[in-house]
């Protein structure tokens, strides 16, 4: 009875031993937010005119900006569009999140400059 315990107490010490460790980070890489809306305080503008942007996002990321044509001022999740005088059309507006495991979700806009 003796040297079955002991035999039982030495497998689950090679057991315990072996046993293999995670090397898996514990998020798997899973998004860290959720892209709720992108949205501007108006949607057309005169040449020469500026406009906020806002991103709205539920968790964490950084966020990078670009325009078709006109100019991006600021960063962060809100920023001003300005309306360039060259150049009257649609203008798209983008704005791409990204986490820190490399998710990244983009959302766009256009305003109408006049």
């Amino acid at each position: 009875m003796k040297r079955l315990l002991i035999l039982i107490f030495v497998l689950g010490l090679f057991t315990f031993a072996c046993k293999k460790e995670n090397s898996k980070p514990s998020n798997d890489g899973a998004k860290l937010f959720t892209f709720n809306q992108l949205k501007a305080d108006k949607d057309s503008l005169k040449q020469g005119d500026v406009t906020s942007i806002r991103a709205q996002i539920t968790g964490e990321g950084s966020f990078a900006w670009s325009c078709t044509s006109g100019d991006i001022f600021g960063t962060g999740n809100t920023v001003l569009f300005g309306a360039g005088s060259c150049c009257a059309g649609n203008h798209e507006i983008i704005c791409t999140v990204k986490d820190k495991n490399d998710n990244s979700e983009a959302k766009s806009i256009f305003i109408y400059v006049y």
